[in-house]
């Protein structure tokens, strides 16, 4: 069962690991014929992209054994947690590798070990785009979706997720520095209450580009984004820092354009997604901008 997390926020350094669920490099030892994980026919499953740019599954129990070899290196790091992704918390593959075979019931066991052991090793555990049975181990959930699939019958967006989460843990949206759109995707995080979430690098982009595994970060070196970072964090702790303990009990559309977002203990968030202000009950919105308001009056 979740609980609801304490109000109180606290910024932590987390190194991210998404290389445990796919290798194409050798790493560890790692032989694919040997290491990866297999199908009913004994056949390497890959994952993604052309023949030649797929990633390689691992198979889950090499991956527990390299993991609980790594877990020291990371806490001599100083590490405060393990921020896990793609494949951990959402990928349940049978194996059937003679070496590891594996039901789907033994690696979510795997799974939930391992939350167990970074959170007990390390303080705390993050899994991105994670599965239900993950959330219990872990204090925060990054890229949870804010957008919906763009079928042509959809009309609105519910954030539904984020509904039946808030007040029970964090969560944040895919990185604002490589959105499509800046301003909308911090605008769609206050509307969901989400924490805004940035990639850093220490390479500068251009040096990035042609990389096989980063090229797709092409706004991310720090020194561009610190004074940026530092006041859009300040931005949302202002509007949502005392409501990260509160659940949504209630969002709706007021016009086109505009979302209002409301907390149990009454605070609502009013985004503004037009150019032009919005008026509503006495409050004005800017265009392209939000406002908060509590006990009847905006901030």
């Amino acid at each position: 069962m979740i609980q609801k997390r304490r109000s109180s926020a606290i910024w932590q350094s987390f190194i991210r690991r998404r290389f445990y669920t796919y290798n194409n490099t050798g790493r560890d030892g790692f032989r694919s014929s040997r290491d990866g994980l297999q199908d009913l026919g004994a056949v390497v499953m890959k994952y993604g992209g052309r023949r030649e740019a797929a990633r390689t599954l691992v198979s889950p129990r090499f991956m527990e054994k390299v993991l609980l070899k790594d877990f020291d290196k990371v806490k001599q790091l100083g590490a405060d947690g393990l921020t896990f992704g793609d494949g951990m918390g959402s990928l349940l593959n049978s194996d059937f590798n003679d070496r590891y075979a594996s039901s789907r019931d033994d690696v979510k066991g795997i799974q939930e070990g391992l939350f167990t052991k970074a959170t007990e090793m390390l303080g705390s555990a993050q899994a991105d785009d994670a599965n239900a049975y993950s959330w219990k181990y872990v204090n925060h959930l990054s890229g949870v979706p804010i957008e919906n699939s763009f079928d042509l019958f959809v009309d609105e967006t519910v954030p539904f997720m984020q509904m039946a989460l808030h007040g029970l843990i964090s969560y944040s949206s895919e990185f604002a520095n490589i959105s499509d759109n800046y301003t909308s995707y911090l605008l769609k995080n206050l509307e969901y209450g989400s924490i805004p979430s940035f990639m850093l690098t220490y390479a500068a982009s251009q040096d990035l580009i042609g990389t096989r595994s980063l090229y797709n970060f092409y706004s991310t070196h720090y020194k561009d984004w610190s004074e940026e970072i530092a006041k859009q964090y300040s931005r949302f702790n202002e509007a949502l820092g005392d409501v990260q303990d509160q659940l949504i009990v209630n969002h709706q559309a007021l016009a086109n354009g505009v979302y209002e977002t409301t907390y149990e203990n009454g605070k609502r968030m009013i985004v503004n997604y037009n150019e032009m202000p919005f008026h509503h009950d006495g409050i004005e919105v800017k265009g392209q901008d939000f406002a908060v308001v509590t006990g009847g009056r905006s901030s």
